[in-house]
């Protein structure tokens, strides 16, 4: 980590070179340690720090970006003088103004110094342990657990100045056997916010149940969708949903929508990047604090995240979603959240007459019909068949192609409990959903 008197000395050296109008300086830094391990054995266990600088010019309505992870003096001053060229060979972006001007920023404290001090030994010992635990039901394990600590600075020549700190422990472990697997993960600000043999025992109790799966017809059923699953929709979400760009481009779910019921009376969407129960980021990539923002109010379609071009454009509020310029998309939630019922996971398997219990998704693609949000997929690491209220068997893996407009009007019950799952450098706070008539619409032959 090169610390916030570091990252502030280095935007002052850009901005003391630059020609432009306007100068936005970008500080990131990363310090990551990893352990990987297959087939019950460690293959792999590296560590490696980054840092760079990205540099945005400002020449009237145009602008460029430059970066380098080169943080000498010479070379700051060339990416500077480098932006600043890109910026004059560009054409006018007709919805630039300016760069943001200063703000105050909510203190967040999710940086846990144990992530670097956390030793290969004692993420060896862990996985050790974990491999122990899997191997106990006659299973191989696979996964990851990975330790970083991250830092950015922003500074521009108005006289922004931001800095923020984080740190984050991710434990993935699947168990595998010749007929199933079974996936768990935990992540958390530290290793300590983490169990690990809790996560292997969940892992290995899935692969178990999930052996020698029947088959099963494609059809509309009744599921039960847990975190991991609804969290591989929600990373789909955030893109054709709820992201700026694609609502001003009319492709999103939510053009042409607001104020209307989207969703049914129990679903509430949020995205709060301010919390210490996520991985907070209190200010965007622009350097603008970040707001919460309510996106769907008991089913109704309120708001779309959006940065400082997108806000103008669309006449709102900023709400700080700025990701770095140059990336595909301008503005996403990164810490969204589905507000919590009363129900447990028990509760909805006992309400089910005939269906699914889906442990997970992937290979999900969410660009087939973005405009009523049609979403396809495969389900993955254990699908069971529910009967008369009771988890009967595991069944072979099925396709999905359903709108989550429809499912999500669907939602018959939502658990109290919650869970984090990491995305990006923030993550999503999602319960277990109760979703009737969900649609699969092919089988596989495992």
């Amino acid at each position: 980590m090169l610390g916030e008197d570091r990252v502030m000395d280095i935007i002052k050296t850009a901005l003391s070179f630059s020609e432009s109008e306007q100068l936005e300086v970008m500080v990131y830094g990363s310090n990551v340690a990893l352990t990987r391990y297959a087939s019950s054995y460690i293959h792999q266990n590296v560590s490696y720090s980054v840092a760079s600088i990205s540099i945005r010019a400002v020449e009237g309505k145009r602008w460029g970006v430059a970066s380098t992870d080169d943080l000498s003096n010479d070379a700051i001053k060339n990416t500077v003088r480098i932006a600043r060229e890109i910026a004059l060979s560009r054409e006018e972006d007709p919805d630039f103004e300016s760069l943001p001007r200063p703000a105050e920023y909510k203190k967040v404290n999710v940086f846990r110094d144990a992530c670097e001090k956390q030793s290969p030994i004692e993420r060896a010992e862990a996985v050790k342990e974990i491999i122990g635990e899997v191997k106990k039901g006659g299973f191989e394990a696979a996964g990851s657990y990975r330790v970083e600590t991250t830092e950015v600075g922003i500074g521009n020549s108005l006289g922004v100045r931001c800095y923020h700190p984080l740190s984050k422990a991710l434990l993935v472990v699947v168990s595998i056997s010749d007929t199933s697997e079974g996936y768990a993960d935990a992540c958390g600000l530290e290793p300590a916010d983490i169990d690990h043999l809790k996560v292997a025992v969940e892992s290995a109790d899935v692969c178990g149940r999930a052996q020698n799966p029947k088959d099963i017809e494609p059809g509309n059923y009744d599921v039960i969708l847990t975190p991991y699953a609804i969290g591989e929709l929600m990373s789909w979400m955030t893109f054709v949903g709820f992201s700026a760009k694609m609502y001003d481009e009319g492709r999103s779910f939510m053009t042409d929508r607001m104020g209307e019921k989207i969703f049914g009376d129990n679903i509430t969407f949020i995205d709060d990047g301010l919390t210490d129960r996520n991985f907070a980021f209190p200010f965007d990539f622009e350097g603008v604090p970040r707001e919460r923002v309510v996106l769907v109010d008991n089913g109704v379609a309120e708001a779309v995240c959006v940065d400082s071009v997108y806000a103008r454009k669309l006449k709102v509020k900023n709400t700080g979603h700025s990701l770095p310029k140059g990336e595909e998309v301008d503005a996403i939630p990164l810490h969204l959240q589905i507000e919590p019922g009363d129900s447990t996971p028990d509760d909805m398997v006992s309400r089910v007459n005939k269906g699914l219990y889906v442990s997970n998704f992937h290979y999900v693609n969410g660009f087939i019909d973005p405009r009523n949000a049609i979403f396809t997929g495969m389900t993955r690491y254990g699908l069971f068949y529910i009967e008369d209220g009771k988890i009967k068997y595991p069944v072979k893996n099925l396709r999905f192609t359903e709108s989550m407009l429809k499912a999500f009007s669907n939602v018959a019950s939502i658990s109290r409990e919650r869970k984090l799952i990491s995305y990006y450098i923030g993550g999503f706070l999602l319960p277990y959903l109760l979703v009737n008539d969900f649609k699969f619409t092919s089988k596989t032959s495992h």
